[in-house]
């Protein structure tokens, strides 16, 4: 039987049962990612630098023997930070970990190894649709997400880019049910559509990244700022949610301020009655005037081994496949 259409389970079991059916990355690069986000925690009053060089450390061995991963990394240095990339030569993979923030490094392994990992199990007409959507998501994620200090470039990103790989898992798990929910979507032309997901799915993608984030041991702020409703164990994590409610606040700011601009929508109240903290009216305004005018796709997620300049491969010690060994080097924005 579909898992949506067990009748005896709630939304939340449905949303783990999907996680569970599509399968999160291996270990090795969990507990990785694990490790970076409770760093503060296991390193109880560290500063930033102290931080970093831990977080570099977890990541390393797995970014080594990934061409996967430092191949997002290498391109998502090259869209967020190219003054960095000029400045790290010869890139190694230690000197690539350097140029990101420990949230940053978490956000591209955790992205770069779902969307790898769920659009295999697509149907590619639909994933394509999917894809072109996230690619703009991601932009306004990292634009936002750099603007509010509590978020910062890597928890927008990851905000942004985790609720359509939660759609793909929809599409993955039941192709029929989701061309009904994007034909819904296109025709209201909205990037969401919670009421039809809950009646076609029984749950919503917002269940299904909460499920996921949690899965990879992030902790309560994007986990409750995904669900926006608490989940079954709730009562249990009370006083970690009391402790966390800034945090938590900042990532639903993120998210709904990235929907909201994305689909040039007003601001939802939630959004509206925190922003003041975060900016004026006035600089607001400027903010989105600035970044619509400049703001350009995030490709770097979607990017392969292939596309890497050959002398970057050699420096970060991939392999080239038969044909990239016959291919003439080229600028890294080829």
């Amino acid at each position: 039987m579909n898992l949506f259409d067990n009748v005896d389970d709630n939304e939340w079991d449905i949303a783990g049962q999907a996680v569970t059916a599509i399968g999160t990355p291996p270990s090795l690069f969990t507990a990785a990612i694990r490790a970076i986000r409770n760093a503060p925690t296991i390193l109880q009053g560290a500063d930033e630098e102290a931080l970093q060089k831990f977080s570099v450390s977890a990541a390393l061995f797995p970014v080594k023997v990934s061409p996967t991963l430092k191949t997002s990394l290498y391109f998502a240095l090259e869209e967020l930070y190219p003054e960095k990339l000029d400045e790290t030569t010869p890139l190694t993979p230690q000197r690539l970990l350097n140029c990101f923030s420990p949230s940053e490094i978490a956000a591209i392994m955790s992205l770069t190894l779902l969307t790898r990992s769920v659009k295999a199990k697509c149907p590619q007409e639909e994933w394509s649709k999917i894809e072109s959507k996230m690619m703009e998501h991601l932009s306004w994620g990292a634009a936002l997400g750099a603007a509010i200090p509590s978020a910062g470039v890597g928890n927008g990103m990851l905000i942004a880019g985790m609720r359509y790989i939660s759609l793909a898992i929809m599409l993955a798990l039941d192709p029929r049910r989701f061309k009904e929910l994007r034909r819904s979507m296109e025709k209201k032309k909205d990037l969401f559509l919670l009421h039809e997901e809950l009646r076609l799915f029984r749950c919503s993608h917002l269940h299904i990244a909460s499920s996921l984030v949690s899965a990879l041991g992030y902790g309560v702020g994007p986990r409750l700022a995904f669900g926006m409703q608490d989940p079954p164990d709730a009562d249990n994590l009370r006083s970690a949610i009391q402790e966390a409610q800034e945090e938590i606040d900042a990532w639903r700011v993120s998210m709904l301020m990235t929907e909201a601009v994305h689909a040039q929508n007003p601001l939802p109240p939630f959004v509206a009655a925190r922003q003041s903290s975060v900016f004026s009216e006035g600089k607001l305004k400027a903010l989105l005037q600035r970044e619509r005018e400049s703001i350009h796709p995030h490709q770097w997620l979607f990017r392969l081994k292939r596309d890497l300049p050959i002398h970057i491969m050699q420096q970060l010690d991939i392999k080239p496949d038969a044909d990239d060994e016959h291919r003439k080097d080229a600028p890294a924005s080829a």
